[in-house]
């Protein structure tokens, strides 16, 4: 994280303005990154409940007000947190998958790829473990945040599979009418961090994992094919 506060070379004690450290002319963008890692320092730190914005205002280097030149409070910033590292809004599956691959096991490492990319990142998981401890405090945000970010998951891979289906690329599986599936893997891999941290939390055992059950479930074998004859698809 960049310094916030540097010292003016002239400052003189006592002499107003210049006995204090100038704060550097930051982007609003910049500044907001600012508040949300201190916030969830703090959040983690001592829990929502107890956290002050006072403590989230002074570890991102500004003042009560200045924090709230950007936020209304708390809520706000939790709201923005999931919303920052929990938010699927940038996944166009559409486009990644355009042209659509000829194999279907082409599409499940990608797709694997895809959904996996960022899930260890430090920022993802304290987010994540904060929702998990405090998202009951906040209940409209969690919820607005499910119907926003995680339906626009869980619509995003539901076309994709559906595109595979029409496609003659894969079989008619329950992930069609549940995609929600599809995020298990990870979700069950974060929930293990966060509950036991010596469990390990690897990108790629989890991304090998994905792996594999999506192709059992929606990949026809070759054996199968000679079996279902015409039916397979």
């Amino acid at each position: 994280m960049p310094a916030i506060l540097s010292k003016s070379p002239n400052a003189n004690p006592g002499s107003g303005d210049d006995s204090v450290r100038s704060r550097l002319r930051l982007s609003a963008d910049t500044r907001v990154e600012q508040i949300l890692r201190a916030a969830a320092r703090e959040f983690s730190r001592c829990g929502y409940q107890q956290a002050r914005v006072e403590d989230i205002a002074a570890s991102a280097g500004l003042s009560k007000g200045g924090f709230y030149n950007h936020f209304s409070g708390k809520k706000a910033v939790f709201e923005a947190l999931l919303k920052h590292y929990l938010s699927g809004q940038k996944l166009d599956l559409k486009k990644r998958f355009t042209p659509l691959p000829k194999q279907m096991d082409q599409v499940v490492e990608m797709l694997a790829d895809e959904i996996t990319s960022g899930m260890t990142h430090e920022d993802t998981l304290v987010t994540f473990k904060l929702l998990l401890a405090d998202g009951w405090r906040v209940p409209d945000v969690v919820r607005s945040w499910i119907d926003r970010d995680v339906a626009h998951v869980q619509s995003q891979i539901q076309q994709l599979l559906m595109r595979c289906l029409n496609a003659g690329l894969c079989r008619k599986s329950v992930l069609m009418d549940r995609p929600e599936l599809v995020l298990s893997t990870i979700v069950h891999a974060l929930v293990s961090h966060v509950i036991d941290p010596t469990h390990p939390l690897d990108r790629n055992t989890v991304r090998q994992d994905l792996n594999r059950l999506l192709n059992e479930l929606l990949v026809v074998a070759q054996t199968e094919c000679m079996d279902m004859g015409d039916s397979c698809c």
